[in-house]
């Protein structure tokens, strides 16, 4: 779904994924507005979209291309180059920016694969559309624990789905330099878990806001921890957003636009390990992760930003696709 002042600057993404044997086109949201809306900006819309594509289509995945409201009470400005989210009350913060809400097409469970690049330019745009069309998959994988039991724990259980990894825990000397120069040495899957907040990753800073401009290679991110993916808010840009539209810094990460806890995250973390680690394009991942939650909090507390048909990590002898 892209607005109209983005159309040319998607339209390499589409041939790409096109030439890639996917089929894909490009639909305005006030298209959808139109037929689904009565011409009013909804995200109630977008999942009868979802819902209707699925029911009389075979729709795999949507890309939303561009931010969103922050006031989820407030009347959308049809002539934002913007789409969207739904607002969903949970535990820990009430209203939370949910993608996920518009994957399930208004049903019990996820219907597609939703990825959003929460771009306010046609410049915003072409850089990660530039670090998408770039991105090869990586075997390279860094897993990086902040130095809790909890954290730990879980880290060593996302370890264990893909043994040739390396693992870095906060409590080590000079982790935040270990980990940078991990992703100066090349692209890379870097998974997280531990604390996050909108501008940081882990109580001792082990990555900031400001890191992802220094990054010479883009990597895939999955951070397991809470609000750095918040693209919403009406203030601040987030650490997530902030990395995504660097010149370096990811080509795709998946994180929270909330809070919650490891414990409600981990079944999550491991279905996306597991997806990932077998080749799976990162929307189906992030599918099989919804689908793996026992969390509502979770489900609608993570987001996916950037292409869902981007692939991570390439496919072993063992693993799915998602086709």
């Amino acid at each position: 779904m892209v607005p109209e002042p983005f159309r040319s600057a998607v339209i390499p993404l589409v041939d790409a994924r096109i030439g890639a044997g996917l089929r894909a086109r490009t639909v305005t949201p006030e298209a959808v507005y139109d037929t689904y809306g009565w011409g009013h900006p909804d995200a109630a819309v977008i999942q009868e979209l979802v819902a209707d594509l699925t029911t009389e289509g075979n729709l795999r995945y949507l890309l939303l291309v561009g931010d969103t409201s922050p006031h989820p009470d407030r009347a959308w400005d049809v002539a934002a180059p913007s789409v969207p989210t739904a607002w969903v009350r949970t535990m820990h913060v009430g209203a939370t920016p949910s993608d996920y809400a518009l994957a399930t097409g208004g049903t019990g469970g996820p219907l597609v694969a939703v990825g959003r690049l929460p771009v306010r330019t046609v410049k915003d745009l072409e850089t990660v559309i530039r670090k998408t069309l770039a991105w090869r998959s990586s075997d390279r994988l860094l897993l990086v624990s902040d130095d809790e039991p909890a954290f730990a724990s879980l880290t060593e259980r996302l370890a264990q789905v893909r043994a040739t990894g390396v693992t870095i825990d906060a409590g080590q000397a000079d982790a935040r330099s270990d980990i940078l120069r991990w992703l100066g040495q090349g692209p890379g899957v870097l998974v997280y878990t531990g604390h996050g907040s909108m501008a940081l990753l882990g109580d001792e800073k082990l990555l900031v806001f400001e890191d992802g401009a220094n990054w010479r290679h883009p990597a895939v991110v999955a951070t397991w921890s809470c609000l750095c993916a918040s693209f919403a808010h009406p203030d601040y840009a987030s650490l997530a957003e902030a990395w995504l539209l660097a010149p370096g810094g990811v080509a795709a990460l998946v994180g929270p636009t909330g809070e919650t806890t490891t414990g409600e995250q981990s079944a999550m973390a491991l279905a996306f390990q597991e997806a990932v680690a077998g080749g799976a394009p990162i929307g189906d991942a992030m599918v099989r992760a919804w689908e793996a939650s026992n969390s509502e909090n979770s489900r609608h507390g993570f987001v996916l930003l950037g292409d869902p048909a981007l692939q991570p990590m390439p496919r072993t002898a063992a693993g799915d696709s998602g086709d």
